[in-house]
């Protein structure tokens, strides 16, 4: 009991020789009370003094003002700032494919099942069980099976060093899971001029329960915005503005939905009315959606006919009906949208960096496989046409559809006695040539077509920026050579 009070005291900031008296029974049941009261009371001073010593005066840092600097973390702290490092959906992702890991490892090595999930997952990661378990995946079918490994890779390496085998081995199984993938099925195109021409536009009639309250008109600005079905379901009205100085529409974009590096600052768009491309303007298309709504008490920038935001479920169900009113094969999802305004923009002759800039696209791969050949009947006139106005204007006639041998071999010799008459290069209308920086430096025609990355000189080689440089023809000096296989 003395040894209590001794630590009471201490506590509550008195000197060790004013000791309490000694207790009565009712007292021993109030000790917890009185040690209860004491530390808060030593807490508080703690907290007062530390702030009148307080070296970080900064009201901006975020920086816990109890904690002194020679303390030493805590595995709360720790287990906090790890949390950070990765999304939560991630981070649940993962935990379910180790579950799974887990379980194939231990079916798989019986010696391993009456080891602890941690351990044993670091001790079978190797050849031997990458193997196994990757053999597991790819006989029960599991397409994403890739990403269980890379899962089990990021929890073992946070553990102890891997082996280059070990990773070898793991990049070797990861390769052979995505063999067995399955075609990936790609969402259906949305025809946006059946939108327009439906008649159904303006109309405020939900055709699904739950679904918004102007259906037609929230399909054609998601595909002309080129939305996510979550980004509009959890988009606000806030987010959408009118300039007036700069007759613009301001749309603010959130935060990406793979994004994690915690980032919340949004970026803005800005569009001007492109009604002369195209009847599905944006910008006019969104003024008209936001005069509609102008009434509504919603925060929410699509809802239902009752002021709550769109379910997911409905969301996709008005797609579905939106998509057998127009009379289309296979139904629409929402993302329909998405793929259909990207070939949409495509067709109309945006380049790939504006859709993506639009669409919020980060990798243009997957645009890519989202456009597919929206734009391939319109490049193919567009060559088409230059190619009977180059041999209009130098040979003074047109190509006729039926090409006989004669004609064609009549056709080469013009052509090779215009070249040589004009000579290596017109300097009337200056062309670039590709160059080797390797000496003695070489000339070699361009073939410039379509993005950097397909460029390549008249002789076959593909534009190497690290050998090669673009060089005007009229730089060319008398001592570097030309080419011989591009000059025939």
């Amino acid at each position: 009991m003395e040894n209590l009070s001794r630590l009471v005291s201490q506590l509550a900031g008195q000197p060790a020789a004013q000791r309490l008296p000694r207790q009565s029974f009712v007292g021993k049941r109030c000790i917890g009370k009185v040690v209860g009261t004491a530390s808060a009371k030593a807490l508080a001073q703690k907290r007062r003094r530390w702030k009148a010593d307080d070296l970080y005066d900064d009201p901006t840092a975020r920086v816990d003002k109890t904690r002194r600097p020679d303390t030493p973390l805590v595995r709360k702290e720790i287990m906090r700032f790890r949390g950070l490092q990765q999304a939560v959906s991630t981070a649940k992702a993962r935990r379910s494919q180790l579950k799974k890991v887990l379980h194939l490892v231990q079916r798989e090595m019986p010696e391993l099942r009456l080891v602890r999930g941690d351990k044993a997952l670091c001790s079978a990661f190797g050849p031997r069980g990458v193997e196994l378990v990757g053999a597991a995946l790819a006989a029960h079918g599991i397409a994403s099976g890739a990403n269980y490994i890379g899962a089990w890779k990021c929890f073992v390496r946070k553990r102890r060093p891997l082996s280059s085998t070990t990773l070898r081995s793991c990049r070797l199984a990861r390769r052979a899971i995505s063999k067995i993938k399955p075609w990936s099925r790609q969402a259906t195109e949305l025809p946006l001029d059946k939108l327009m021409d439906s008649g159904r536009m303006m109309r405020s009639e939900p055709i699904t329960a739950g679904g918004p309250k102007w259906p037609f008109l929230v399909a054609v600005l998601m595909v002309i915005w080129m939305w996510r079905g979550l980004e509009a379901r959890s988009a606000r009205r806030g987010q959408l503005s009118y300039d007036e100085r700069r007759r613009a529409i301001i749309y603010k974009v959130g935060r990406r939905k793979n994004c994690q590096h915690g980032n919340r600052r949004p970026r803005e768009v800005a569009l001007q009315c492109t009604c002369q491309a195209h009847v599905a303007c944006p910008h006019c298309t969104t003024l008209s959606y936001l005069r509609l709504s102008e009434g509504t008490k919603s925060e929410f920038l699509f809802m239902n006919k009752n002021g709550r935001p769109v379910t997911s479920r409905a969301l996709n169900e008005t797609f579905r009906a939106i998509g057998k009113a127009v009379d289309m094969p296979t139904h629409a999802t929402a993302h329909s949208a998405r793929v259909s305004g990207s070939r949409h923009w495509a067709a109309l002759g945006a380049s790939e960096l504006s859709i993506a800039a639009l669409g919020d696209w980060r990798c243009l791969r997957v645009l890519r496989s989202y456009i597919g050949t929206a734009r391939l009947g319109e490049q193919l006139a567009r060559e088409l046409s230059i190619s009977k106005t180059t041999l209009t204007s130098q040979f003074g006639r047109r190509p006729t559809t039926s090409v006989t041998m004669s004609a064609l071999v009549e056709l080469k010799k013009d052509v090779r006695e215009l070249l040589a008459n004009a000579g290596p290069v017109p300097t009337s209308a200056p062309s670039y040539a590709i160059v080797t920086k390797r000496k003695p430096r070489r000339w070699h025609l361009s073939v410039c077509h379509g993005p950097s990355n397909l460029w390549r000189t008249k002789c076959g080689d593909s534009l190497n920026v690290s050998t090669m440089v673009l060089q005007s023809w009229n730089e060319k000096p008398s001592d570097e050579p030309l080419c011989e296989k591009c000059a025939s």
